[in-house]
């Protein structure tokens, strides 16, 4: 289905009060919403736009450029800083 219709990518990062930081990953194509993958953060000094940039770009190569339409991030500085720099990488996305 991916092939024919593409599919969004959806990442958004969280942290709790103790520190507990994930990084979570979705699918959705065809009014379907898959779980991919969560992250644990936690022990990453810096999560700037390159770390962000970096997962981004991993999930994306896995499952394949050519079928990814969009990429849907949370609004944290660094996550519109990563998905700003996907964009210019690969400039099929939006």
């Amino acid at each position: 289905m991916w092939q024919e219709r593409g599919v969004t990518i959806m990442c958004n990062g969280w942290s709790i009060i103790t520190r507990y930081n994930v990084v979570n990953f979705l699918f959705y194509s065809n009014s379907i919403t898959v779980y991919n993958k969560s992250i644990n953060a936690s022990h990453i000094a810096r999560k700037d736009d390159e770390y962000c940039f970096k997962l981004m770009k991993k999930v994306v190569d896995e499952v394949g450029l050519e079928k990814v339409v969009h990429v849907v991030t949370d609004n944290a500085s660094t996550m519109k800083a990563a998905g700003q720099r996907l964009i210019e990488e690969c400039p099929a996305l939006y």
